[in-house]
């Protein structure tokens, strides 16, 4: 006992958790508050008297032990699956926890005077239906470990039904800011009481209207409410999921009382649904046979501007007023790609055959035919080279030093500002102003699509390159430009030299070929070795690069790389796959001035990382080919091609997948471990199974595969999509939209067999009409096997009809003249002009 100024004899004792009784040796008897106690430990509490502290040790607060038991439920209706509610109190007098699994429950009939205990599972399972209102049940509760404790009470057994019941208004979904279209499980709060006056709750789990309206005896009318049900706390739920903006209304009656309570609320439009599309521009000039795109604003009912991701894979109807201008299929689209430049834009394809001025009304609307907006396209002239520029991507320097040389890369577009894609009739010349000596350079570009020239420095000076786009038939100059240039001696005198950064590398860059880190042609296209160049400085910050057959030799104070030289210039790469720290090497490059030999060093870092995806790209060549286009997009004819076409219908026949890391490189492409394939659809396509896969049967080899599992991929629109998605362990995803042009494949509506029914049968010259769904597109009007035995039904194969359609066991029975047993005929087909009605006409019958 500490906190006394005097000595003085205690007495003190547990009342409970948070309360002892102290007795002073003058006979005074307190209660003090301490912190609360853990049964059946010694606890050492503080407590205060006056201005002074006292801290003691109790050591009588015990074990805590039920003491008593309390049924707390007053009432129990003539049902299955109720509780008794109770409470349980310590040898202290506080409330403790014990588990209704703990208790023994038995039950009475004080009426009928009957054992009714089999009724009880246990407290909080009671089946109460078999018995009778009014009939009063002996209730007794004890802790099976110790019967001693325990409760009795009867209870009188009653009706309860729904009395009356106020509906509040539906509560906000989590992560919504209003009550829309498409919600599920939106909470809509009530008040209700039953007969008795008591708060009452609708039955718990019933999972529609039906089972609401029997289970609490009421009738429910729903307008624009997709479904009501109930919770496991008998929360009334609203299913929205096929409402529609505007009022929804929930009526509810009990006729046991005639209350009829109303609720109506509005229900909005989602958010994120478009509401309206808005084109950048009302009027545009397209030349003929070549594609344009009109930017557009997509907002939904609130306002919010749409990303292309919420609004270009939907469906809409874009409808040309002229199709010789631009046609109404395969021409007019949302552009669906991500990652495209033009993502989300309408794309519009002007016929190649169009009339120069001639126009057309291009519409978009909703699939419901909420028109969205209007853009005038005329056709304008055939594209022609009119402009020629330095390309974007250009890589050159026109501060030069003796003996380096730059490639210059050119654009040269149309009189629509349209880079010029295929050659034609003009050229791109080169000329040195002034006959200077400062440089050289290659000849004339007679491919405009991809003009480029090689200037070479030959002595110091300077120098002007005119540039001049030229139609070759009769030299007229269609425009042109000069660049200026400079050229300074490889001396040590005026300029500060430097090896030019180098990017990280990756640890086993040198060994891509899996040659043991001997650099050659394929690291270098694997991108993993680095080049080494050595860049000069002059006084004014004008930057010079040394020519690569000035550098010496390289060499590096370290094993964690290789340096070799390939193709007349310089890299270094990592070859040590086992390292586990990021390694610094330092490189001394020997290279050979006018004025002497110099050496500088430069630090590179290579890296401990395994290569990790960073992009994904899907390509018609493998990577590292230059000029590889991107496939982003596939139309196949129709459903039957819908796995055989994947690859025939890309231009090059191959598909590839480009997966770059970190460093750049693309070797994590070669292992199909390092990826995955799926199908997704987008529009108009199901997978019943889920089941498809798809494959690239050997990464790098091109060929791309789709397999139906289940044979059950079933296409229910024109122009279906899906996409092939890859996709890789840390995220990184790519994919192909997939367009089926003909995705319904025709049915057969008809068959009429000209004076082949009868008593005669069927004879030569004979006919049979086939009267199909849509127009067919055969491949062949070759039939055969048209056969029949006495009068049993006939069986048909058209051959071959673009993959689309096989007709055959058709449930018309036909006869063959003379005929008995085997008989077979052949015959020609006639389609009509509308492609839906086919003919065939029997051309020889063999008994």
């Amino acid at each position: 006992m500490r906190g006394f100024k005097y000595t003085e004899q205690l007495f003190f004792s547990a009342i409970n958790k948070t309360t002892i009784e102290v007795t002073f040796d003058n006979g005074d008897v307190k209660q003090y508050t301490v912190d609360a106690m853990t049964p059946g430990e010694d606890n050492e509490v503080t407590f205060t008297e006056g201005e002074q502290e006292f801290t003691v040790t109790v050591t009588d607060y015990a074990a805590l032990v039920a003491s008593t038991i309390e049924i707390t439920t007053n009432r129990l209706q003539v049902a299955p699956s109720q509780s008794l509610a109770y409470t349980v109190l310590d040898q202290y007098g506080e409330e403790m926890t014990v588990a209704g699994s703990a208790l023994t429950v038995t039950a009475y009939n004080n009426t009928t005077k009957t054992n009714v205990t089999t009724t009880v599972t246990n407290i909080g399972n009671i089946d109460m239906s078999g018995q009778t209102a009014n009939d009063v049940i002996k209730f007794t509760v004890y802790l099976t470990a110790n019967p001693d404790v325990k409760a009795i009470k009867d209870i009188t057994l009653t009706t309860i039904a729904l009395a009356s019941i106020t509906l509040n208004d539906p509560t906000v979904p989590a992560n919504a800011e209003r009550i829309t279209v498409g919600q599920t499980g939106v909470v809509m709060g009530y008040t209700a009481k039953d007969d008795n006056g008591d708060a009452y709750t609708l039955t718990a789990s019933s999972a529609n209207k039906a089972a609401i309206e029997t289970n609490d005896g009421v009738e429910i009318d729903l307008t624009n409410i997709t479904g009501i049900s109930t919770d496991a706390s008998g929360k009334l739920l609203l299913n929205l999921s096929s409402s529609t903006a505007g009022d929804a209304k929930i009526k509810i009656t009990i006729p046991s009382t005639g209350q009829i309570v109303i609720k109506t609320f509005k229900v909005n439009a989602a958010a994120g649904v478009v509401a309206t599309m808005t084109l950048a521009e009302e009027a545009k000039t397209i030349a003929a046979g070549t594609t344009a795109y009109v930017d557009m604003t997509v907002e939904d009912n609130y306002g919010k501007v749409l990303k292309p991701a919420d609004y270009a894979g939907g469906t809409y109807n874009i409808i040309s007023s002229n199709p010789s201008v631009v046609a109404n299929a395969g021409t007019l689209l949302i552009n669906p790609t991500p990652g495209n430049a033009n993502f989300g834009k309408l794309e519009i394809l002007v016929a190649p055959g169009a009339t120069k001025d001639a126009k057309t009304t291009i519409t978009i609307t909703s699939s419901t035919g909420t028109v969205y907006d209007t853009i005038t396209v005329t056709a304008g002239a055939a594209p022609v080279a009119t402009k020629v520029a330095i390309a974007a991507n250009s890589k050159h320097n026109t501060n030069l030093i003796v003996g380096s040389d730059t490639t210059i890369g050119f654009t040269v577009t149309d009189q629509y500002g349209n880079a010029i894609a295929s050659d034609g009739p003009y050229q791109v010349n080169y000329t040195v102003l002034n006959s200077a000596t400062a440089i050289t350079k290659t000849g004339n570009s007679t491919n405009e699509s991809a003009a480029t020239v090689t200037v070479t420095a030959t002595e110091a000076g300077t120098a002007t390159l005119k540039v001049e786009l030229v139609k070759t038939s009769d030299s007229t100059v269609k425009d042109y430009f000069s660049i200026p240039f400079t050229v300074v001696a490889n001396t040590s005198e005026g300029l500060t030299y430097a090896v030019a950064d180098i990017a990280t590398l990756y640890k086993a860059g040198a060994d891509a070929d899996a040659d043991d880190g001997d650099i050659n042609a394929t690291e270098v296209a694997a991108g993993y070795v680095k080049e080494i160049s050595i860049t000069a400085t002059d006084a004014n910050g004008n930057n010079y690069t040394i020519p690569s057959s000035e550098i010496v030799s390289v060499t590096s104070d370290s094993t964690a790389v290789d340096i070799a030289k390939v193709a007349g210039k310089w890299y270094v790469g990592g070859t040590d796959a086992a390292i586990t720290e990021d390694t610094t090497v330092t490189l001394n490059v020997i290279f050979n001035a006018d004025d002497g030999v110099s050496t500088i060093t430069k630090n590179v870092l290579v890296s401990k990382e395994d290569l990790k995806a960073q992009s994904l790209a899907f390509k018609d060549a493998a990577y590292g080919t230059a000029g590889a286009n991107d496939v982003t997009a596939i139309t196949i004819p129709n459903a039957a091609g819908y796995a055989a076409d994947i690859a025939a219908n890309v231009g090059t026949g191959k598909v590839y997948l480009w997966i770059k890391d970190q460093f750049g490189g693309y070797l994590l492409g070669d292992t199909a471990a390092n990826f995955n394939l799926g199908f997704a659809s987008i529009n108009g396509v199901t997978d019943a199974a889920d089941d498809d896969s798809v494959a690239l049967a050997a990464p790098q080899v091109g060929s791309l595969t789709i397999t139906d599992t289940s044979s059950d991929v079933t296409f229910t629109k024109e122009n279906a999509s899906f996409r092939i998605v890859a996709y890789t362990a840390n995220g990184k995803t790519a994919y192909i939209t997939v367009t089926v042009a003909d995705g319904i494949a025709p049915t057969l509506d008809s068959v009429t067999l000209a004076d082949v029914a009868g008593g005669a049968g069927a004879e030569v010259d004979d006919t049979i009409t086939f009267v199909f769904s849509e127009a067919i597109d055969p491949a062949t009007t070759a039939v055969a096997g048209l056969t029949a035995g006495g009068a049993a039904v006939g069986n048909l194969d058209i051959l071959d009809f673009a993959n689309e359609l096989a007709i055959g066991d058709f449930a018309t029975p036909f006869a063959i003249a003379g005929g008995s047993g085997s008989e077979a005929m052949t015959g020609s087909a006639q389609l009509s002009a509308d492609g839906k009605t086919l003919t065939v006409t029997i051309t020889a019958i063999t008994l």
